[in-house]
């Protein structure tokens, strides 16, 4: 409580996406940053999560013009859990994938799932709630179980295309359960 004495006054801000903190105005990019700094052009596309309540985004960063939008602090946790099944969550299976691509076929990930990747964010940006393809859109049961005797051999990918399947195709039964 020290803090609240020493900035008594002052508009304070926070950067966390999921907590609220007492005093403190939360202001959450919503970016995957990389270990080195972004680019100016590259930090104007970052959009923010801002308060609800509290200074504007202007009065923050004055001449910015990033896209941003408001949230309730009690709708932080659950804002931040989408970027993180969103962002995380997507580049955990990615690297996973990555990882068997390199071991299973001597394969640069970089170069051959680049391609790939750009057409899933190519489909998400036509259509952001209807844009997955493939054999669980289609509905169809012979890809699919196919695909899951082909992961037996790697528990991680196995396990999370069950946890997908589950998700997205709830109905389907397995042979294998």
């Amino acid at each position: 409580d020290q803090w609240k004495t020493a900035c008594a006054g002052k508009t304070l801000v926070h950067f966390s996406g999921a907590l609220a903190i007492e005093g403190m105005h939360g202001y959450h990019p919503l970016y995957s940053f990389p270990p080195s700094l972004l680019s100016v052009a590259a930090m104007e596309k970052v959009a923010f999560a801002c308060p609800e309540v509290g200074p504007s985004f202007s009065d923050i960063f004055p001449g910015a013009d990033n896209p941003h939008f408001k949230i309730a602090d009690k709708d932080r946790a659950h804002y931040h859990a989408l970027a993180v099944i969103s962002g995380n969550l997507a580049s955990f299976a990615w690297n996973e994938t990555a990882k068997e691509f390199r071991s299973r076929y001597s394969a640069a990930p970089a170069d051959i799932l680049r391609g790939y990747f750009d057409g899933v964010v190519e489909r998400f940006a036509e259509n952001p709630t209807d844009s997955m393809t493939g054999p669980l859109t289609r509905k169809d049961r012979k890809s699919v179980e196919a695909n899951l005797a082909a992961l037996k051999d790697n528990p991680t990918l196995h396990s999370l295309y069950k946890a997908f399947l589950n998700a997205a195709w709830p109905e389907f039964e397995s042979s294998e359960d």
